[in-house]
């Protein structure tokens, strides 16, 4: 494993349906064989975060790495995805993710070993 110190975050949309699902996860104690990973050591901007069961997350997420000067141009709103439920992950007109430049991505959705369904867009 590796710090981030160099990784460029920048124009994803983050979005989580489930609370038992963390939308984002920082290690931020070191591991034995590693180092933390954390944002603040990456260049993060342009993204969008929406938790759809706790909408307070995203908004708090941000203004704690905005603390840091990074994310100064994220957004913590819903993307307005056509169907998310129906695995439609594209934009609907007028979502904030387009005034971001993030674009839907072709790849399939990931499985988890846990049997979670993550979708890369």
């Amino acid at each position: 494993y590796t710090d981030g110190t160099g990784s460029v975050i920048e124009r994803n949309v983050f979005h989580a349906v489930d609370l038992d699902i963390p939308l984002l996860y920082e290690r931020t104690t070191v591991p034995p064989h590693g180092r933390r990973a954390l944002l603040r050591d990456c260049r993060c901007d342009r993204n969008l975060y929406f938790h759809a069961t706790e909408a307070r997350w995203a908004t708090h997420h941000l203004a704690t790495q905005q603390e840091f000067g990074i994310e100064r141009r994220s957004l913590a709103v819903d993307p307005q995805f056509t169907d998310p439920m129906g695995n439609d992950f594209r934009f609907r007109d007028g979502s904030p993710a387009k005034t971001l430049r993030a674009e839907p991505s072709a790849l399939p959705p990931v499985i988890t070993l846990d049997g979670h369904t993550w979708h890369a867009i």
